[in-house]
């Protein structure tokens, strides 16, 4: 998804109806934690109010072995803009409690569709289907785009090999690649003095 579909899911998101008794404030801030660190569906349903440490530096969220997919316990750095909207949501749950009222069942996609219509951005096109897993593939791609060096996005994803991080979890678009071009230095000491030189000397 890009940076534009992103936010106008989660603007959708916080004001549409309750999925299956998960309201849409809810739903925007799982999106949004999904968008920041990678989780899967079925992490972040084994998440509690204990798993995030909050008030340290940096903030983490662990997702135990028994649930990682990789069956190790993954400590997970979280960004300082999520911070105080998970300690809004989290305040009142006991530190077993979960820590977000998922619907039961495989229903992520169906939940996502629902906000995605409201959003008006489509759930298939010819790049694929914009399922819940689509916003890991979002955060792994967002890391790329910005530069973040390979090893560290691998390990922010997870992944057993930096080929999988790049190859099948990065998706580059042509603007990326355009972005990129432009980032380099300038092939011309002064392009603008060298288009004006040859003009003159050509209209003379």
């Amino acid at each position: 998804m890009t940076s534009d579909e992103t936010k106008r899911l989660l603007t959708a998101t916080r004001t549409g109806p309750a999925f299956r008794g998960m309201a849409g404030e809810e739903r925007e801030l799982l999106y949004a934690l999904t968008l920041s660190a990678g989780l899967r569906w079925s992490e972040l349903r084994s998440l509690t109010r204990s798993s995030f440490h909050l008030d340290v530096v940096p903030a983490t969220v662990t997702v135990s072995a028994g649930y990682s997919k990789h069956r190790h316990e993954d400590v997970l750095p979280l960004r300082q803009d999520i911070l105080e909207r998970l300690r809004i949501h989290l305040a009142s749950r006991l530190p077993n409690c979960q820590a977000f009222d998922m619907p039961l069942g495989g229903v992520g996609a169906e939940m996502m569709r629902e906000d995605l219509a409201r959003a008006e951005i489509p759930y298939q096109t010819d790049l694929g289907v914009c399922d819940f897993h689509s916003l890991r593939h979002t955060f792994i791609t967002s890391l790329a785009v910005s530069g973040v060096h390979p090893s560290v996005a691998q390990r922010l994803a997870r992944h057993s090999t930096v080929e999988l991080t790049l190859g099948v979890y990065t998706h580059i678009r042509l603007e990326n690649q355009a972005e990129a071009l432009e980032s380099l230095p300038s092939i011309f000491t002064n392009p603008t003095a060298d288009v004006s030189v040859r003009n003159v000397t050509d209209n003379a």
